[in-house]
């Protein structure tokens, strides 16, 4: 329920672009070819009593539901001198299941999320392949609710409900990057001028051959104020043969202090984290690690005094 109402901006203006590391984080990149959150197809407004089962109108699909839960007078009275005793949310689910949980009646007049009903961040990326929820194939559609009180008396009888159902927002299921694969004359890549250093790097290799990836540092031009940059990050084979993922730049302004000789490395930060596929990387094979960088439209590579070693 925490900011409910964005998930119809975050499900109708953005995409899935990839995952952290450890897959606990879910990576959204702004679609362009999309300037408004997802709209409501139709909605159904109910008038809904405490503990009494209330049917979803609308089984399949993205369902949005906004709850005007009014306290009684003692409710009102009590809550000037102390807080009110919490109202609970019962779910009903396509398996029979009921779950339960509790809910902020002034949160749930803005709305939030109803159905599917979403436990974990792998749920929440399958709510943008159109048709995954559709009827009971996924389980966890919501048949119906119950609103009940902790104490009756504190709320009114009734409450307003309304339940909305949104369009699917049809992008794309969640995309593992390739690694570009390239020819390198690693011998010649070593460019004294450039300054770097590599913050952290982990990785390991799934069964199915995905190479999660962490990587993080710095890297700048001696002497050269940077003003606009790009990183890459090159795996380099014996044979010449490599692969390379573009780095995400950013700001790091303390190392424009650390250094202190009158030029500005602000924009000197690269990382990548997240999911990358590995399935043309040769297998038990030695790869040495490279930065590739252009700064101020100038390339420079260096080796980074690192390998990587591809699994089965």
């Amino acid at each position: 329920m925490d900011d409910g109402l964005s998930w119809k901006a975050l499900l109708g203006l953005y995409k899935p672009y990839g995952w952290t590391g450890k897959k606990d984080y879910l990576i959204l990149k702004r679609d362009i070819s999309s300037d408004k959150a997802l709209s409501v197809e139709k909605s159904e407004n109910l008038e809904g009593k405490m503990g009494e089962e209330i049917t979803n109108p609308y089984p399949d699909g993205l369902v949005f539901i906004k709850l005007n839960i009014r306290k009684s007078l003692p409710g009102v009275i009590l809550s000037v001198v102390y807080k009110t005793d919490p109202v609970f949310l019962r779910i009903k689910l396509d398996n029979g299941q009921w779950r339960s949980g509790r809910i902020i009646p002034s949160m749930s007049e803005t709305g939030f999320l109803l159905s599917p009903f979403v436990t974990s961040t792998k749920d929440f990326s399958k709510l943008y392949e159109a048709g995954y929820f559709a009827g009971s194939s996924s389980g966890n559609g919501v048949r119906s609710i119950i609103v009940a009180p902790r104490s009756p008396y504190q709320y009114s009888d009734y409450f307003d409900v309304t339940f909305e159902q949104l369009e699917y927002p049809d992008r794309a299921k969640v995309v593992v990057p390739k690694l570009s694969k390239i020819r390198i004359d690693a011998n010649a890549a070593n460019d004294p001028s450039v300054l770097f250093n590599v913050d952290g790097f982990t990785y390991r290799f799934s069964n199915d051959r995905k190479l999660i990836l962490g990587f993080r540092g710095w890297a700048f031009v001696n002497g050269t104020d940077i003003q606009v940059s790009s990183y890459s990050l090159i795996f380099a084979g014996q044979d010449g043969s490599g692969f390379e993922i573009p780095l995400v730049g950013g700001i790091r302004q303390d190392v424009s202090k650390y250094f202190n000789d009158g030029h500005n490395y602000d924009h000197s930060r690269y990382s990548a984290d997240g999911l990358f596929d590995a399935s043309e990387m040769n297998r038990n094979t030695e790869y040495k690690l490279y930065l590739r960088m252009k700064i101020n439209g100038t390339e420079h590579m260096v080796p980074l005094n690192k390998s990587m070693t591809s699994s089965d």
